[in-house]
């Protein structure tokens, strides 16, 4: 039977600090958007009002996800998926080729220890 890090382990839910991304700082090249997050996710929550698409990626290099524009959200929940999201990631985010002039995206996680 494989090994799942949340049903195996002792662990503890840390919540971290809501990261804001305002519109004025979306570029067409990824940036890092919060610090790296050192332990599993094992909630993310993104809530984007941006008035168009964003681009997420986990490593600054390959497209993960696309939001449309807003008001729009994705949610990533471990439980469903059975393992946490492994540390040393952070998110970044880029335009999806059209210039971001209004809003802002919202970034909550919780993490395991």
């Amino acid at each position: 039977m494989a090994s799942n890090a949340l049903q195996d382990a002792q662990y503890s839910l840390v919540p971290q600090p809501e990261r804001v991304v305002p519109f004025g700082s979306v570029t067409a090249v990824y940036f890092l958007a919060t610090p790296l997050f050192l332990d599993g996710v094992v909630t993310l929550y993104l809530y984007s009002e941006f008035n168009a698409a964003v681009k997420l990626s986990l490593d600054g290099t390959r497209d993960w996800i696309t939001l449309p524009a807003g008001p729009s959200a994705f949610i990533f929940d471990a439980k469903s998926n059975k393992a946490p999201i492994p540390g040393k990631f952070g998110i970044y985010v880029k335009n999806n080729g059209v210039a971001i002039t209004s809003g802002a995206l919202y970034i909550s996680a919780m993490t395991v220890v």
